[in-house]
């Protein structure tokens, strides 16, 4: 996922099942839970339905570089996006037949789906 490193986040559009997150180089589609935590630790945002949210935080990535990027090689599948200053997301796939999240790459670059599994 050295994709991501360096790349910053730019944009989000949410929608009633899913969030798509626009980073600079490549655009990242989240369909399963996550957390997005502080430097601290504390969770400040997750995924929710739409009828229990009453504000979004996910926001709070917004100009932030991402630093650092790992993934779980045992299903289920973590992928956790840290930022230089601490605030990390992290992506838990849900083992579901549907597409947990993708990575497109911008310009001609590779594209990324987990399912569940890698």
């Amino acid at each position: 996922m050295n994709l991501l490193l360096g790349d910053k986040f730019e944009s989000f559009v949410f929608g009633e099942f899913s969030v798509s997150l626009g980073l600079a180089n490549s655009v990242f589609a989240v369909g399963c839970d996550w957390l997005l935590t502080g430097p601290d630790g504390t969770v400040l945002d997750q995924r929710l339905e739409l009828s229990h949210r009453q504000d979004w935080k996910l926001w709070i990535l917004i100009g932030k570089v991402i630093s650092h990027v790992s993934i779980s090689d045992e299903p289920p599948v973590v992928l956790a996006i840290s930022t230089t200053d601490g605030y990390t997301l992290k992506v838990l796939s849900s083992l579901s037949v549907h597409e947990d999240w993708s990575i497109l790459a911008l310009h001609g670059g590779p594209f990324f789906v987990c399912d569940g599994e890698l």
